[in-house]
């Protein structure tokens, strides 16, 4: 599948209003730079009455850093879902949902990779506070918006005592990450929103925890909730496993071309182009704005 190959995605895209766009692996290239290509087609969508929504699992610092977009953006949907920012006004951005780990569920996960040795990262608004932590981690912190923190479990519950922890980031081989997962389920009543997944270039597997309820989808659908617009007028782009229920769920869900099988099979159409090929512009430039050079 295709852009356009759906005897049916024409019709489904009139019905389009709003756009929910994943960052990183879709709307930035590899280098994170938004380039003037993708920047002039957003203005045109945004002039054309588009509601442009950024859906990521970075902090606000990490999105909103962007400050060519932020006249264009109407929403950031941050921290998959756990922080969602009104951008309506760009002038005075509000909070309009916030959901957090808890300290007490962030102290519980902690010991667990303390004991297992794996690698944790608790992502804040401001800080990403790292135990065990190698270098490739710190960068990773730093992609999601956070600046890493080097600290040990000692001084993690004052760290803590904030309360503003969105996502925990475990790190490990399998029998690590298994320990980390099964005894903390063990020892919470909470269901929390799970990624697991393996990292292929580090040779590592991947755990992202996160409050209950909280990813893009659930995020965006508040969103969609509050200015009366239904899953229908919803177009999603992304190309990762924190993407799949929003584009398994929105109105026209979008993969990358260079999306992970999972997210491909989701999708009801895939671009011709990939992240670094500006895949998510021409795409809306084609088939929303229907401007075929």
């Amino acid at each position: 599948m295709n852009d356009g190959a759906l005897p049916d995605l024409a019709a489904r895209l009139e019905n389009i209003r709003y756009l929910a766009l994943d960052m990183d692996g879709t709307l930035l290239p590899d280098d994170k730079n938004i380039p003037d290509f993708t920047y002039g087609v957003l203005c045109e969508a945004r002039a054309a009455g588009y509601k442009l929504c950024i859906c990521s699992g970075r902090s606000f610092a990490g999105v909103h850093k962007y400050e060519r977009l932020r006249d264009i953006i109407s929403y950031y949907v941050c921290f998959e879902g756990g922080y969602i920012m009104d951008n309506t006004d760009p002038s005075n951005p509000s909070l309009i949902h916030s959901r957090c780990i808890s300290p007490g569920e962030a102290a519980v996960i902690a010991g667990f990779c303390k004991t297992s040795g794996a690698m944790l990262a608790f992502l804040t608004n401001k800080e990403g506070f790292c135990l065990n932590c190698d270098d490739d981690i710190f960068k990773s912190v730093k992609i999601w918006g956070a600046v890493p923190r080097v600290t040990d479990y000692d001084e993690l519950g004052t760290l803590l005592s904030s309360g503003d922890v969105y996502i925990a980031l475990i790190y490990g081989d399998r029998g690590q990450v298994d320990f980390v997962w099964d005894n903390f389920s063990k020892a919470t009543d909470t269901r929390f929103d799970v990624i697991n997944t393996y990292l292929d270039f580090k040779d590592l597997h991947h755990l992202v925890l996160k409050a209950p309820g909280t990813n893009k989808w659930n995020g965006i659908a508040r969103v969609l909730e509050l200015n009366g617009v239904d899953a229908e007028n919803l177009i999603a782009f992304g190309d990762w496993h924190n993407d799949f229920e929003m584009i398994k769920n929105a109105g026209v869900g979008v993969a990358m071309k260079n999306a992970e099988a999972a997210i491909i099979e989701a999708a009801l159409v895939i671009t011709s182009h990939d992240n670094n090929e500006e895949g998510v512009a021409r795409f809306i430039r084609e088939k929303l704005l229907k401007i075929v050079v």
